[in-house]
């Protein structure tokens, strides 16, 4: 069996929190001659199905839009923490690993044509995400909502099938796994200025 039985869960409330603690999915569409493959924020309305419902959007550009109109199936990522794994950490003699939480998602997708659908999922996004005390909030009365809202293909997935990959040591047992889910919460809280300062510098080539 992989991945091993410990590392795997179906668990529909935990791998809801994942989706909700790291809403930014990688979407995979088949396409023409390779897969189209879009990064993207999804709202989770767990109210609706067995599974819940996934809310996005797109830019109107993107041609991921064509590929969930020709083919509505299509396969959603969720990443959360992963990281080396030293076994330094352990009581015992391991080998070293990688640790990660991803949560996989099967979904039909259906586009929406409805602008007050497309507009709540706008709201709900911002509302989730924008800070509490920044003092900014989305409203249809910002300058140029409406020719905005026109640019924006919305969508909605319906979840077919989900299930999630915590490879989190539990096959060491509970008091190592523990030890491991600590150290991948530590390292993982690394500064990200200094490669994101690069990233912004010019390119190399």
């Amino acid at each position: 069996m992989y991945p091993l039985a410990p590392f795997q869960s179906t668990d529909r409330a935990k791998l809801h929190a994942v989706m909700r603690a790291f809403p930014l999915a990688t979407l995979i569409s088949a396409g023409a001659q390779w897969p189209v493959v879009t990064q993207v924020p999804l709202v989770l309305d767990d109210a609706r199905g067995p599974h819940g419902v996934l809310l996005g959007h797109f830019d109107g550009n993107n041609p991921h839009g064509e590929a969930l109109r020709a083919d509505p199936r299509v396969y959603a990522l969720f990443h959360g923490p992963n990281h080396y794994i030293t076994p330094s950490i352990y009581p015992t003699e391991q080998y070293p690993g990688w640790n990660y939480v991803t949560v996989h998602v099967q979904a039909l997708a259906h586009p929406l044509t409805d602008r007050d659908r497309v507009r709540d999922i706008l709201f709900r996004l911002a509302e989730l995400h924008e800070p509490k005390d920044s003092g900014y909030r989305l409203t249809s009365e910002q300058r140029n909502f409406e020719r905005f809202l026109g640019m924006v293909f919305g969508f909605e997935l319906e979840i077919v099938e989900m299930r999630a990959i915590f490879k989190l040591a539990q096959d060491k047992g509970t008091a190592q796994a523990e030890l491991a889910a600590a150290h991948l919460a530590r390292v993982t809280q690394a500064d990200p200025l200094p490669l994101l300062t690069a990233l912004l510098g010019p390119d190399s080539t």
